[in-house]
């Protein structure tokens, strides 16, 4: 349950039409040597202005994007779907691709949206390859422009070149997510030439779709902000969060606590800890179709939920320990104001690996709470005043600069590798 250091605690930044999103990279070698091997998922992509410049290519229209942001999830991605998926991409009869016909690839009610890049310049892979994130975003003037060349690649004409769409990894599966690509350095002649191109052909269907020209039973898909799928026995990312163990029989010194936490309905993030030797992990698992199953972000690994509290994988177990702060939490109204005399109470505290403390919280007002008791297990005393940041749930330790997030008034609360519990 480790995790590549492409993740972060924080879900991938905003995106526009004009500007681009979130990839991994390129197709895989027809031999393992260094040279051919594909490069590496790459990290999560920086923010990025309002404004990126001119990326004008020659006979291009104006790149930059438009100002408009969105959500922050991942599931804005362009991604593969299979046919009939709601998330699927259905472009408007005006703008379907056509050999030989430049154009703006404009979807949703009445072509509101778009599909672009989402950094503002190209990344480098070994120095063979350049690669840009795909995304959605909402569509003005200044929407990027492709064609449909006769050989079946999506071709974008810009300053940096000429760049094509591209299947991550060409792994033609569902869920996986596209990129802009061409080669540079010794690949430079390749970016329409590499082995078969079996991840840069795209084929237009009759009903206003793409698809890969190998994978035809899938199309491309962006879940927009607000776009939730609902399917018989759906199991929300909501329904799932909280804190969480697992074990690996018989091997049960190899297991995992970690905290599960909902981005949007169909996404999670779990933090944890590997036992036995405490290697902390931040992983996203996304939604695989209208399914309770959810894949790790930029792996195979799946997990198949039957009900949102256990599951069983192969020859590991994974329970619900709470839903980590409080009966009926979850993180939809994390946002809510708690006052300060709903979390007074006597608590309880452990930290790994001895360490505890017994507390009465005391409220002073809606802000402010005055923290008594003793560290164990050496009885020592303490009174700490804690105050609240701004309009939000986020104490700070006016004595230290320690700080809580409460999400709830009361129950479990974990703080990495501590977790606090309100008695009563």
């Amino acid at each position: 349950m480790g995790v590549k250091g492409d993740y972060t605690d924080e879900p991938p930044p905003p995106y526009s039409a004009g500007a681009g999103l979130a990839m991994s990279d390129r197709p895989p070698p027809t031999a393992p040597t260094m040279s051919d091997r594909p490069p590496p998922t790459a990290p999560t992509a920086p923010s990025f202005q309002n404004s990126m410049g001119d990326l004008r290519g020659p006979g291009d229209e104006a790149v930059h994007p438009p100002s408009n942001k969105y959500s922050s999830s991942s599931s804005c991605q362009i991604k593969l779907a299979p046919k009939g998926s709601a998330a699927a991409i259905t472009l408007g009869d005006r703008h379907r691709l056509v050999p030989g016909r430049k154009g703006q690839l404009l979807f949703g009610e009445g072509g509101s949206m778009a599909i672009g890049p989402m950094w503002q310049q190209p990344r480098n892979a070994w120095g063979e390859w350049e690669y840009i994130d795909l995304g959605a975003g909402k569509a003005d003037g200044e929407s990027i422009e492709v064609h449909l060349n006769d050989r079946g690649f999506i071709v974008w004409n810009n300053k940096f070149g000429e760049m094509v769409f591209d299947v991550s990894m060409w792994k033609l599966d569902a869920g996986n997510h596209l990129v802009l690509v061409k080669g540079v350095g010794k690949r430079s002649g390749e970016t329409m030439a590499h082995n078969d191109n079996r991840g840069r052909l795209f084929v237009q269907n009759a009903d206003g779709t793409i698809s890969p020209k190998h994978a035809t039973h899938l199309v491309l898909a962006a879940k927009l902000p607000g776009m939730t799928t609902n399917f018989p026995g759906k199991i929300s990312a909501y329904d799932i969060e909280g804190c969480w163990g697992c074990s690996l029989c018989p091997f049960v010194y190899l297991s995992a606590i970690e905290k599960k936490l909902a981005r949007d309905e169909d996404t999670l993030l779990h933090s944890g800890l590997c036992l036995p030797l405490f290697l902390h992990y931040n992983e996203y698992w996304d939604r695989v179709g209208d399914s309770n199953v959810f894949k790790k972000r930029g792996q195979k690994d799946t997990l198949n939920y039957g009900k949102p509290s256990c599951l069983c994988f192969g020859a590991g177990c994974s329970v619900r320990f709470c839903r980590c702060c409080g009966d009926g939490y979850d993180s939809r109204g994390a946002n809510k104001i708690i006052p300060a005399e709903d979390l007074a109470g006597c608590w309880g505290c452990a930290c790994f690996p001895i360490f505890g403390a017994c507390e009465s919280k005391t409220a002073v007002g809606r802000d402010k709470l005055i923290h008594s008791g003793v560290c164990l297990p050496l009885f020592i005393p303490y009174s700490d005043e804690w105050e609240r940041q701004g309009e939000t749930n986020l104490f700070k330790k006016a004595k230290d600069g320690s700080q809580v997030e409460y999400k709830a008034p009361g129950g479990s609360l974990c703080l990495g590798l501590a977790c606090t519990t309100k008695f009563w």
